[in-house]
C-alpha cells in the first residue's frame, strides 16, 4: 500500500542521530504505518551536537508528534534532557525511545537490549549461562550488557577503548548482577560463546574489526549492531568460518513493536478525510 498524502492531520515520529543515513527504522515503522493505512509517518534528523537541547525544547511544543528514536551518538546525552524515563534507562544511562504526551510530556526508554534478545530468539540462540564478549559499552553497548545479564548470562568480557566508561559499566553491573561474571579483557582458557560488536567500528570501509575472530574455537554466535552495510566485513568473515550471524537490521526489526506500543499509533486512517472540504483546506 502506498504511503498517505501528508495533510493537516498527519501524526508524526522523530528519529535524531548524527549521521542518520545507516538508519533503517523509518524505512520499517513506515511501511508498517503504509500497510495498516495510519495516517503518520517517520522522518529523520541529522542533528548537529550543538542544536540537541533546542531540538527536544522543540519537540515539547510540536503537537502532532507522538514521539522520537534516538540513534548514535546521542543516546546517552538526551537521557538528562528528559522530563522522565524507566528504570531501565536509568539503570543503562541512555534512551534510544521517547514518547511525548499530550501536553508535551517526555518520556524516554531503553530498548536496545531487548531487541538484541528478541532478534538472538529468532535465531534460536540465548545468552543463558553462555560466555560473551561484548565490545563497545556506550549506549547500545551498556543497554545489551544489562539485558543480556538480566538474561541469565554466565560470563561477560566487555572491551572498550574508553577505559572510564568501562571501568564505570563493569562496577555497576556487578552491583546489580552478582550472578554474572563480569571481566574487562578476555579471560585466557575460557570458551567464547557469543561476541556482540556493540561498537560503530564496520560502518565505514577503512574500520578495523572490532574482534579479531581467529581466536574462536568452534562455531558460534557473532552479532553486529552497525545496520550500515547490511553484513559488516566483521559479519562476513564470521559467515565464511561458519559462525551463525546476527545482522544489526535483524536487532532495528525486533524493536518495532516495542516502540510501537511504548510511542502509541494513531487510529486507522478514515478515507474520508481527503475527501471534500478537507482535501482542498490549505
Amino acid at each position: 500500500m502506498s504511503p498517505l498524502p501528508i495533510t493537516g492531520f498527519t501524526k508524526f515520529y522523530a528519529l535524531i542521530g548524527h549521521p542518520v543515513e545507516q538508519v533503517r527504522t523509518p524505512t520499517v515503522l513506515n511501511a508498517h504505518l503504509a500497510e495498516h493505512g495510519i495516517d503518520a509517518a517517520m522522518i529523520t534528523f541529522n542533528l548537529l551536537p550543538s542544536s540537541l537541547e533546542d531540538f527536544f525544547k522543540m519537540m515539547k511544543g510540536w503537537k502532532n508528534c507522538l514521539g522520537c528514536c534516538v540513534t548514535i551518538p546521542y543516546k546517552t546525552q538526551t537521557l538528562q534532557l528528559l522530563d522522565s524515563f524507566t528504570e531501565r534507562a536509568r539503570r543503562i544511562g541512555a534512551v534510544n525511545i521517547i514518547k511525548r504526551d499530550a501536553e508535551g510530556y517526555l518520556h524516554g526508554d531503553m530498548m536496545d537490549g531487548l531487541g538484541f534478545l528478541a532478534a538472538l530468539k529468532k535465531n534460536n540462540a540465548t545468552v543463558e549461562n553462555k560466555n560473551i564478549v561484548l565490545v563497545g559499552g556506550g549506549g547500545a553497548g551498556s543497554a545489551i550488557a544489562d539485558s543480556v545479564a538480566e538474561a541469565g548470562a554466565k560470563q561477560l568480557s566487555i572491551l572498550e577503548t574508553n577505559k572510564n566508561r568501562q571501568t564505570y559499566l563493569i562496577s555497576k553491573l556487578r552491583k546489580i548482577y552478582p550472578g554474572t561474571s563480569f571481566y574487562d579483557q578476555l579471560v585466557p582458557g575460557h570458551s567464547i560463546d557469543i561476541v556482540i560488536n556493540a561498537s560503530p567500528l564496520g560502518m565505514k570501509v577503512n574500520d578495523p574489526l572490532p574482534f579479531p575472530l581467529e581466536k574462536i574455537k568452534g562455531n558460534i554466535v557473532v552479532a553486529d549492531v552497525v545496520t550500515k552495510p547490511d553484513i559488516t566485513e566483521f559479519l562476513k568473515i564470521a559467515a565464511r568460518a561458519g559462525h551463525l550471524i546476527q545482522r544489526g537490521r535483524e536487532m532495528a526489526e525486533a524493536q518495532m513493536s516495542l516502540f510501537i506500543d511504548f510511542m502509541g499509533i494513531p487510529k486507522e486512517a478514515n478515507n474520508n478525510l481527503y475527501l471534500g472540504v478537507e482535501k482542498n483546506a490549505l
